[in-house]
């Protein structure tokens, strides 16, 4: 039994080294590996609003645009797997694709490429956020970096013209042929639109007219000629009244300045009677046109 024990050792021992006398042996494990795939970046570099497609640009005090009017943005799509790697720009308006944006000749670097992208603006109402979305081919997106811009599309546009005093429309007291009188009341203009839109108001008036018995000084027409305006706010002098014209920019309305949300502007008014001049005058008119800035 001893002797058998021994002799297994010994097998054993000459295993191993015949094992170990083959000089080479080939072994192998699996490799893989997942770099991933980055998402497009969009950088803006500019945004205009045109008045029309096509038409000039338009400066304005803050972010709101009106119906027809073309809302522009440039930007730059990066994409770190190399520029032929990005399949589509969009604008979005509200989370809903508005337009395609196209690729400006000749920006393309190794990594990125320009594109300008329109939207008209429609008959929606609110803040909307217009943003910029970019794809790639493997279904990656990027939007503008730091979020889009909140714009306020069709603000409503309200002022209030109102009388300092009583009577609620602009009253002249008596006055003898030939002299200047100052009206019993003054207007008050005060900006009421949305979002806090600025405005510029224009202003112009018509003739007066009184019946048959009126005589000022050939007929019964008190000429607009006559009527001044001084703006508290604004002119620093006595200012001649417009004639309106209807067929004309802004009424034929002089510019008598500029209102911010919830600001408002005085107006007096002092009128010259020609000689002679008789009779009552009620058929007259001041227009106010305002116009989003």
């Amino acid at each position: 039994m001893k002797k058998l024990i021994t002799s297994f050792i010994a097998s054993l021992l000459c295993m191993s080294v015949i094992v170990g006398a083959n000089p080479t042996q080939q072994f192998n494990i699996g490799v893989q590996a997942g770099p991933g795939n980055s998402a497009p970046e969009v950088q803006l570099l500019e945004t205009r609003i045109f008045e029309y497609l096509g038409g000039p640009t338009i400066t304005r005090t803050g972010n709101y645009a009106f119906q027809g009017e073309v809302l522009y943005y440039k930007v730059r799509v990066i994409d770190n797997n190399g520029a032929s790697d990005i399949k589509s720009v969009k604008l979005l308006a509200g989370g809903n694709e508005k337009s395609l944006c196209s690729y400006i000749d000749g920006t393309a670097t190794a990594t990125s490429k320009d594109y300008e992208c329109m939207f008209t603006v429609d008959d929606s109402h609110g803040n909307t956020l217009i943003d910029v979305r970019a794809w790639d081919y493997a279904g990656a997106q990027g939007t503008i970096s730091g979020g889009g811009t909140n714009w306020f599309l069709n603000p409503i546009i309200s002022v209030d013209i109102s009388t300092t005093t009583p009577p609620d429309y602009l009253y002249f007291p008596s006055g003898e042929p030939g002299s200047t009188v100052l009206s019993s009341n003054a207007l008050t203009v005060t900006n009421n639109c949305e979002d806090g839109v600025t405005i510029r108001v224009y202003m112009s008036g018509t003739d007066m007219y009184g019946d048959d018995t009126a005589m000022c000084p050939d007929s019964n027409v008190l000429s607009v000629d006559n009527l001044e305006y001084y703006v508290h706010n604004g002119a620093v002098t006595w200012t001649q009244m417009r004639r309106y014209d209807d067929n004309k920019p802004f009424g034929n309305g002089r510019n008598i300045g500029t209102l911010s949300h919830g600001a408002s502007m005085q107006i007096d008014f002092r009128l010259t009677y020609p000689m002679p001049c008789i009779g009552t005058f009620t058929n007259g008119n001041i227009y106010f046109v305002v116009e989003a800035i």
